[in-house]
């Protein structure tokens, strides 16, 4: 999926693995946000909506990970 976001094949990264692509902006801004939280205050550590959050979205991509590959869930692949 990376090699095809490098080469801006946005259907084809997509097609590879739809979840991570959708989750990837969503874990990005997250780390974004957490970094300049960071600079500004000097606190480690995360709020509890920041910990529910990451819970979450690393359940539901470990999810489709094993569903993918119990029930060759293939989309937009001919």
């Amino acid at each position: 999926m990376f090699f095809h976001l490098a080469r801006l094949e946005f259907a084809e990264a997509f097609s590879s693995n739809c979840v991570l692509f959708v989750l990837a902006p969503v874990f990005s801004g997250f780390l974004i946000f957490h970094i300049i939280s960071y600079i500004r205050t000097g606190k480690k550590g995360f709020r509890r909506w920041e910990e529910i959050l990451c819970i979450v979205l690393i359940g539901v991509l470990l999810a489709f990970m094993v569903l993918r590959n119990i029930f060759r869930i293939d989309i937009l692949v001919p």
